[in-house]
């Protein structure tokens, strides 16, 4: 399952999560139980990243949603 985490620079994890939550996207933010990688990418381990995750039944038009709801917040 392709797993993608990320970060926005203007807002943290959670607030993102939840402002995606608001429309519908699911998301999850966190530490991702990984505090190594969250030293190495310099991440604050009280906030952590966003994670997001697409299998097989994700529509193009999903993507394409959470695309434009990521570029919106930015």
């Amino acid at each position: 399952m392709p797993t993608i985490s990320f970060t926005l620079d203007a807002m943290q994890p959670g607030d993102l999560a939840q402002n995606l939550a608001d429309r519908n996207i699911g998301v999850r933010d966190g530490h991702l139980f990984a505090p190594r990688l969250m030293d190495r990418l310099g991440l604050d381990m009280r906030h952590g990243a966003c994670r997001v995750s697409l299998v097989h039944y994700n529509t193009l038009e999903e993507i394409a949603r959470f695309e434009e709801a990521l570029q919106s917040m930015r």
